[in-house]
């Protein structure tokens, strides 16, 4: 099997942003952990930041509101990061989750203006305005 400098790196760089979040704290319903898996012999490392939002429950016409766990999954840079970039990085993460949470809750006369589809391998989290 070959060697794969950039998932020795990337596993480095989860092992630092792990360690980080055992000392981090941001806002109440808000949980952060490491996902690792392997698909194909490639070892896969990512960010899950998952947010607790109460909703209502659209799905069977009721208004009350439900509480639902949304997960914003994030890939591991594969470049080495110290310690600076790893902390700016897990930032940039929770600034595009926010930026999310924004565009859906952004309304003019009751309908939505802005629209974000979440996750890297959709849009990347780009703002699109709703024609």
């Amino acid at each position: 099997m070959a060697y794969d400098i950039y998932a020795e790196t990337t596993a480095l760089n989860a092992d630092k942003i792990e360690s980080m979040l055992k000392q981090f704290t941001y806002k109440e319903g808000w949980a952060f952990s490491i996902f690792t898996h392997t698909s194909h012999t490639v070892s896969i490392f990512e960010l899950r930041i998952g947010v607790t939002t109460r909703v209502s429950d659209s799905l069977v016409g009721d208004k009350t509101a439900i509480q639902m766990l949304v997960n914003h999954p994030f890939s591991i840079p594969q470049y080495l990061m110290d310690d600076r970039e790893a902390e700016r990085w897990l930032l940039d993460c929770i600034l595009m989750v926010e930026q999310h949470g924004a565009c859906k809750r952004f309304k003019i006369g009751g309908k939505d203006i802005f629209y974000q589809e979440p996750g890297e391998g959709a849009i990347s989290y780009r703002i699109t305005r709703k024609r």
